[in-house]
């Protein structure tokens, strides 16, 4: 909590610094010293830092495909107690229907399932768990 109350007040005083004068910058730094509990030299590099961008996807890499199925396969797995991807693989058949009667489920989701292969299963998983 502290971290965040930390970054949410030099985010404030960001474009302050940035417009203020060496004497105001002064005063400013000695505020955020005092509050925020960090050293001067921190505390300036992130003031100078730029604002960070959206980090939930670069826009590198293949895009994803199979996005509407990666909740479901969350669920299985922590259903299935964090079981191995082979595991998974051989227990789908088994669980589907049950999975069908407690959960939505759509028809047209697993008409699009990724392979059957447990790596392609398992590389799926992995970068979305």
């Amino acid at each position: 909590m502290q971290n965040e109350l930390n970054e949410y007040y030099i985010n404030l005083l960001k474009d302050k610094y940035r417009v203020a004068t060496k004497k105001k910058k002064s005063e400013y730094l000695d505020e955020a010293m005092a509050f925020t509990k960090l050293s001067r030299k921190t505390i300036i590099k992130r003031l100078n830092q730029k604002y960070k961008k959206d980090q939930n996807r670069s826009g590198r890499g293949r895009p994803r495909k199979f996005d509407e199925l990666i909740p479901h396969l969350r669920m299985l797995k922590s259903l299935m107690g964090g079981i191995s991807e082979k595991r998974i693989k051989a227990a789908i058949p088994i669980w589907l229907p049950f999975y069908r009667e407690h959960f939505d489920l759509m028809n047209h989701v697993l008409l699009n399932a990724p392979p059957s292969q447990p790596q392609a299963l398992d590389k799926t998983e992995r970068f979305f768990f």
